[in-house]
């Protein structure tokens, strides 16, 4: 129960009036004299507590499902990282994480094979431009020569040459075979020179379609064709032309933004698999000593429900229960206090205050946690043993004089 508090008591003492024995006027009497003693204000603010770890946590899962394992025991000691508890599924989930870091490094090949293939890129890229620049050449002088004759000067007259030296041929060859006019058909001399006379008449002919042709201009089909000749040489040297510029800077910035963008894919979908392979595993967050397990191996854990508790008992402190706001407000961070507990009779520590609420506590009353250090723990010290604290309080004050 809380110790009540030494109670203000002011003590006014008043001295009686006196009256002249000789019949003084009532009327001249002297003022009443009184005199306002302060007595003494306690320097002691006592409350009710309860023996609470420093660190404490009631831990859940994210993720729900059949409890595969509990890995320890109550009251066993734990470090950071342990492994606590273990929900069914692991082993699916698991193989999506592979697959996740199969796609990731894949990924991350691709985009450094960009980077190692710059240079080879580049140099592919100058050759497509000078290739497309030659043909361009190309079929630029096709363009040009659409209004001029098919055959040049000098194309022509070796044609017309031809034309000249196939005529001579087939005169003589017809000289010849008149030689053999009255022979018989079957005369070998005849059949021979009436091949002959058929073979130089067959090369005149393809000499003179040949000068005729290259005596002639293009026509309109051909003229189509030459000029969309010329506009595809064109836009083949402009997109090479692109894409030499844009490998001058590093990897083509089409192909780079995509496999950058697929890494990052790979990394979330890697992270995400991970969480939820994480979400199946309770682990303690801090040194501690199990408190108390709410599950057991093969029942359903809901998300977010309590698995179980751990603390930092190695480290304990005293939280007031009753502490009220008129006491609250008297105490300052670093006030010392004498501490007791019920269930260890005799047994008193030092404390010191380290933690005010500013806010009141809910329930009945207006009550504020207060939170105090042990100058040292006893051995048989437990979470959830009653505490009484007196607290001294440094700023004591007094009642003003009403005199002044």
């Amino acid at each position: 129960m809380k110790r009540s508090l030494t109670l203000v008591v002011v003590v006014l003492l008043m001295t009686s009036m006196l009256f002249s024995a000789c019949g003084t006027d009532a009327n001249n009497a002297p003022e009443p004299e009184a005199t306002a003693l302060l007595l003494e204000v306690p320097a002691v603010v006592s409350a009710t507590g309860e023996v609470m770890p420093e660190r404490y946590a009631t831990l859940s899962l994210a993720a729900g499902g059949r409890v595969a394992e509990v890995l320890v025991s109550e009251g066993q000691a734990v470090q950071a990282g342990d492994v606590l508890l273990r929900l069914d599924g692991g082993e699916s989930l698991q193989a999506a994480v592979g697959a996740a870091e199969l796609e990731l490094l894949s990924a991350q090949q691709a985009l450094d094979a960009l980077y190692d293939n710059v240079e080879l890129d580049r140099a592919a890229a100058e050759l497509r431009l000078a290739l497309a620049n030659k043909a361009l050449d190309k079929a630029d002088k096709k363009v040009k020569g659409l209004t001029y004759r098919i055959g040049d000067r000098e194309t022509v007259d070796t044609a017309r040459a031809n034309l000249i030296l196939a005529e001579d041929a087939v005169k003589r060859a017809e000289d010849s075979y008149n030689y053999f006019t009255d022979d018989p058909d079957e005369s070998v001399g005849k059949a021979n020179a009436l091949s002959i006379l058929a073979a130089t008449r067959q090369e005149r002919d393809k000499a003179r379609i040949n000068l005729n042709y290259l005596l002639s201009v293009p026509t309109k089909l051909e003229s189509d064709e030459t000029n969309a000749n010329f506009a595809v040489a064109q836009a083949e040297v402009n997109a090479a032309q692109r894409e030499l510029n844009d490998l001058q800077a590093g990897p083509d910035p089409d192909a780079l933004v995509l496999a950058e963008a697929r890494v990052a894919s790979a990394e979330t979908q890697l992270a995400a698999s991970q969480a939820t392979v994480d979400d199946l595993v309770l682990t303690a967050p801090f040194d501690a000593i199990v408190g108390k397990l709410h599950v057991q191996p093969s029942e359903w854990l809901s998300p977010g429900a309590p698995a179980l508790d751990v603390a930092d008992l190695d480290n304990l402190l005293v939280e007031t229960t009753d502490l009220s706001e008129i006491d609250v407000a008297r105490l300052r961070l670093g006030d010392n206090a004498a501490i007791t507990f019920d269930a260890l009779p005799g047994v008193a520590v030092g404390g010191t205050v380290i933690y005010v609420a500013v806010k009141s506590e809910e329930g009945s009353g207006v009550n504020y946690t207060v939170k105090l250090s042990l100058e040292e723990t006893p051995p048989q010290l437990l979470w959830g043993m009653t505490a009484f604290v007196d607290i001294v309080v440094a700023d004591q004050q007094q009642l003003p004089d009403p005199q002044q």
